[in-house]
């Protein structure tokens, strides 16, 4: 997504908002984390924790409509997910476009000269 069309749909305060989360790194990268959290560690083995597979998206997927759906239809599911997972990713990347750039250091003035 291109910058001036995300200029049209947001305002300046809207803008500022997002400048100020993307220019914070840790509470940008700590919503990532939440957002994409269920996703990325479902199916995750844990010490001290039992194993449940079916918390794995993929398996869960098979075992909830596995007897309903043929092996494509699975695959369009797969495939479906990973579109979602993808956009999101390719979304929170372009919030990087309102990150302030960082202004050049001026050297500053030597008093031993």
């Amino acid at each position: 997504m291109k910058k001036d069309l995300l200029d049209k749909i947001l305002n300046d305060n809207e803008r500022l908002a997002i400048q100020m989360f993307v220019d914070n790194e840790v509470q940008r990268e700590a919503v990532k984390k939440v957002l994409l959290a269920e996703i990325y560690y479902n199916g995750v083995l844990k010490e001290g924790e039992a194993a449940d597979p079916l918390r794995n998206f993929t398996l869960g997927l098979v075992s909830n409509l596995g007897d309903r759906l043929r092996n494509e239809a699975l695959g369009e599911q797969l495939r479906a997910a990973w579109e979602g997972i993808n956009m999101l990713e390719v979304a929170f990347n372009q919030l990087s476009i309102y990150k302030r750039e960082d202004e050049p250091k001026k050297a500053k003035d030597n008093p031993a000269r």
